[in-house]
């Protein structure tokens, strides 16, 4: 027996396939729509990306007073945390995909007036998402001062 919602599920997708197919004559077009839109969804980055292009040079000028301490670095004292953020970066080499994502953090942290980027961890990623040979993810926490 099939359970109830996979049956619902499977109608839906019984259903669209026979409204596409009086509008374009195959279901198999249906089919292809749906991994058409699945690929392009999966080739997002995994996170919002600032573009940086469009960033006034004042503010570009403060990004790159913005402290990022990396993982085991102790916080300033006297500060509270905020939350965490994270940046993704592309580029032609590794250095410069994880220089794009540090970036990518302290605009993201200057957005939301922190003091510093803390505990930040870089991890290899797919270029895919941004037509790039490499990509790079950098999480880290905000904080504040008190």
């Amino acid at each position: 027996m099939v359970p109830r919602e996979v049956g619902k599920a499977f109608s839906r997708l019984v259903g669209a396939c026979d409204q596409v197919r009086r509008l374009t004559g195959s279901c198999a077009t249906a089919i292809g729509l749906v991994i058409l839109v699945a690929t392009l969804a999966g080739c997002a980055p995994p996170t919002d990306m600032v573009d940086l292009r469009d960033v006034p040079q004042a503010t570009r000028d403060a990004m790159l007073q913005m402290p990022v301490l990396p993982l085991g670095i102790a916080p300033p004292v006297g500060v509270t945390w905020f939350g965490q953020i994270e940046g993704y970066g592309c580029g032609d080499t590794p250095v410069a995909a994880s220089d794009a994502a540090v970036q990518q953090l302290q605009i993201k942290a200057l957005m939301v007036h922190a003091a510093a980027v803390v505990n930040v961890l870089m991890q290899p990623a797919d270029g895919f998402a941004c037509n790039a040979p490499y990509g790079a993810i950098a999480t880290g926490a905000t904080v504040r001062s008190s």
